[in-house]
């Protein structure tokens, strides 16, 4: 399989992103685990390379994989962590990486940052 994610990724990350809380970015092998799980509750659809996941629940998200490819498709998932499929697992489907981060990573930034005492960001 080819493991090369999509450029627009592979760019963000070559350009300094890491992380936008609640969101942070996995490396291949980082993600492994929840590609697993993905495939034991996925009832149809591709598997996934994960490359995000939000550290405040167990939310994840990956690429598609198609013919041994790594697509631009994101999926955005919440795996249940049962050994069956289960019915609740695709949250939304988004065309590439740009549009995963402009609908799902910056308004939950905006949220997180929303919620914190900004006061305290200097200490």
């Amino acid at each position: 399989m080819n493991t090369e994610f999509p450029i627009d990724y592979r760019w963000a990350r070559a350009n300094g992103l890491e992380r936008m809380t609640p969101w942070y970015f996995l490396e291949y092998s980082e993600g492994e685990f929840a590609n697993r799980v993905y495939e034991k509750e996925k009832k149809e659809g591709l598997p996934v390379a994960t490359f995000a996941r939000r550290q405040d629940c167990d939310d994840f998200a990956g690429f598609e994989i198609s013919e041994g490819k790594i697509t631009d498709t994101v999926v955005y998932f919440h795996p249940s962590f049962q050994s069956k499929g289960n019915d609740y697992l695709v949250n939304a489907r988004f065309e590439d990486f740009w549009k995963f981060m402009t609908e799902v990573v910056i308004p939950d930034t905006k949220d997180w940052a929303d919620e914190i005492n900004l006061e305290h960001l200097d200490d």
